[in-house]
């Protein structure tokens, strides 16, 4: 798969029977869509390509998580997500 084909969202599995048996959890879905989301709202900058990996790095301002506990910062991260989807 090209670098272009993956960041328009083409998908392409290296391992079908674990990408079938995710589907049934409900752990991934199969469309593609999430790629394309990630470069429109960060760029595709957020990805770096490797011969072996590919890095997705997704900004996150930390502002305002100062010295709370770690589970008021998990809540706040994930009210912060629910917000931003």
């Amino acid at each position: 798969m090209t670098k272009e084909e993956f960041l328009t969202g083409k998908i392409k599995p290296v391992n079908e029977e674990l990408m079938k048996i995710f589907l049934q959890c409900s752990i991934v879905e199969h469309l593609g869509h999430g790629v394309p989301i990630i470069v429109r709202e960060y760029d595709e900058k957020a990805y770096e390509f490797s011969e072996s990996f590919i890095t997705v790095t997704i900004p996150f301002d930390r502002t305002g998580f100062g010295s709370q506990n770690v589970a008021q910062k998990d809540e706040q991260i994930k009210a912060l997500i629910r917000a931003n989807k």
